[in-house]
């Protein structure tokens, strides 16, 4: 486990470690959120979030007329099969 302080801008710096185990750079996109008291930093897939766009639109031609239901139930159905693959 490292420590980090934050600056007075409120920033933290990633230790150099974590960021090579974890092929983080200053491009990396991260979502940051609170679960109870702690802090959690993940790095954003970006590739798999465009996957997943493009997975709905392929999905959106074949059905035009989906209702919201429809819709949601395949996103859900979509990223099932998505998780178990990884």
């Amino acid at each position: 486990m490292d420590i980090v302080k934050l600056s007075t801008k409120g920033q933290l710096v990633i230790p150099k470690s974590l960021r090579n185990e974890l092929s983080i750079d200053e491009d990396t996109q991260l979502a940051i959120t609170r679960i109870g008291d702690q802090i959690v930093i993940k790095k954003v897939d970006t590739d798999k979030i465009r996957q997943d766009i493009e997975e709905f639109w392929k999905i959106r031609r074949k059905t035009p007329k989906m209702s919201s239901e429809e819709i949601d139930r395949a996103i859900r159905e979509y990223r099932a099969k998505s998780s178990a693959r990884h």
